[in-house]
């Protein structure tokens, strides 16, 4: 696509002319442009005023032809893709969409195996036979990042057969590995059609000292969450088709209007326009002042007795906007309560860190001595707590480089359901994915065999009071499993 002038807003100039236009409502929304807010306070009023439908003049997603084309196509070429669509049901749409679109029943799919549950969500839709893939460790702070490409060659030798790799890429913790590029070029050398659920890394877009997107590295299909980086509203996000794909251009409307409401949220919309603005007018100079603030900040905090700041190896390439921090041997979730008390709510918490997210803005010296203080008052707060035994180690589930589901989606539909206490579930096939929330990446995959190790690190999750999402109380009533009986 030619280079668009990336200095205009087309959604959200139309609805704030149609705002302004006092044009009187006899359709829906039932707020009648804020007019009638129920037990909404005024304060509403100017919001809802833009909370539109798809009336004349206001275009339609799924079939747009003005206003809303017109962003879709400056997003597609500040983004330098062959389509590029918003989304206005998160990143999850996005990936059962991309999935939906690409993968055709029993095709034998490789997935990184720390995915987002909506990945394995769309595969079993789509009737696909999943094949994980371990992802590596980074040394230097516990975390899973991407797959080796040793893993993806064992893989690729094993299953032949294979359609589509799926990659998640950077982690919640904004790490990419180092051997992306690699890897991506290595799979479409074996004719892969490669998806990429990018939710972390919308910004990357920007260019140094940000990791490159998997989209500049020759990805068919790339999802990007807007609400996680950009002032955008939450639920939205973006899906980027490759200039060089395969996927002819329209395939993926078509599969996003199965997934996506009918009835979508101007709100939403025009903050996916206004994002888009925002990331294109940003200067190289205004993206060095975010950074060298962020990093003064971090200088600070490593000043901390007893605070850590998480730093990976160097294989590793680290969004400088994502902070992990913690305090030696003090559960994680301890060391997020006690910031909380101090009005500071992090990210993510796991069994050792928190993880702090910084915005596209710099911080200013108040903040930074406010911001600082109150940290310093969490650690000095907790630095006397029962220590972990063995320090901050993170318990690591010891599986397979590549390993398969024993049955197939379409084959466990025959199969009944039924609980079974954690401490028995061994060895049974889990009909429900335990998934702690966040980062939403499922310890144990519904279809999965349940192993020894699967239940060690649950039960460590279980004693943080970690927050299972989607699942009944597993510490009472147990995992669910699948039975013939």
């Amino acid at each position: 696509m030619y280079t668009m002038d990336q200095n205009q807003q087309p959604l959200v100039d139309v609805l704030q002319r149609h705002s302004a236009s006092g044009a009187i409502s006899f359709h829906v929304p039932g707020h009648k442009q804020g007019v009638v807010r129920g037990s909404l306070s005024i304060e509403w009023e100017a919001l809802l005023a833009y909370d539109a439908t798809e009336i004349t003049g206001l275009d339609d997603l799924h079939a747009p032809s003005g206003p809303i084309l017109k962003s879709q196509q400056l997003l597609s070429s500040y983004y330098h893709s062959l389509e590029s669509y918003f989304l206005v049901g998160g990143s999850t749409s996005g990936n059962l969409a991309m999935i939906l679109a690409t993968c055709q029943t029993d095709d034998v799919v490789l997935v990184q195996r720390n995915a987002h549950q909506s990945i394995f969500h769309a595969l079993e839709l789509a009737g696909a036979r999943p094949v994980l893939l371990a992802p590596t460790m980074d040394k230097s702070t516990g975390k899973p990042v991407g797959i080796a490409v040793e893993t993806l060659l064992e893989a690729t030798n094993a299953y032949p057969q294979a359609k589509t790799l799926i990659l998640t890429t950077p982690n919640y913790y904004g790490m990419v590995s180092a051997a992306m590029d690699e890897l991506i070029q290595q799979a479409k050398a074996r004719s892969l059609t490669v998806l990429v659920d990018e939710a972390h890394g919308v910004h990357f877009a920007l260019g140094a000292p940000f990791p490159t997107s998997a989209l500049a590295y020759g990805a068919d299909v790339v999802v990007q969450s807007t609400h996680k980086m950009l002032p955008s509203l939450t639920m939205g996000a973006y899906l980027h088709v490759h200039e060089r794909s395969h996927i002819s251009r329209g395939h993926m409307g078509r599969f996003l209007r199965k997934v996506q409401t009918s009835s979508p949220s101007y709100l939403i919309m025009a903050s996916l326009d206004a994002a888009r603005h925002f990331l294109a007018t940003l200067s190289a100079h205004d993206v060095d002042r975010i950074c060298k603030s962020v990093t003064r900040f971090k200088r600070e905090l490593s000043t901390i007795p007893g605070l850590t700041l998480g730093c990976p190896d160097e294989r590793i390439i680290m969004d400088p906007l994502k902070l992990l921090l913690s305090v030696e041997g003090v559960p994680g979730t301890s060391f997020q309560s006690a910031l909380e008390k101090e009005g500071i709510f992090p990210e993510l918490v796991d069994d050792e860190d928190v993880l702090f997210i910084f915005g596209l803005a710099p911080i200013t010296p108040m903040e930074q001595t406010d911001w600082r203080g109150a940290i310093q008052r969490a650690v000095n707060s907790v630095r006397g707590l029962q220590r972990l035994s063995g320090g901050n180690k993170s318990l690591q589930v010891p599986i397979p480089n590549v390993s398969a589901f024993s049955m197939s989606y379409h084959a466990l539909r025959a199969y009944k359901e039924t609980s079974v206490p954690v401490t028995a579930a061994e060895g049974w096939i889990a009909a429900e994915s335990v998934v702690p929330y966040p980062p939403g990446i499922p310890l144990i995959a519904r279809g999965e065999r349940i192993t020894t190790a699967h239940l060690e690190k649950l039960q460590q999750l279980i004693d943080l009071h970690a927050h299972f999402q989607g699942n009944h109380d597993v510490k009472d009533v147990g995992l669910l499993v699948f039975t013939k009986d």
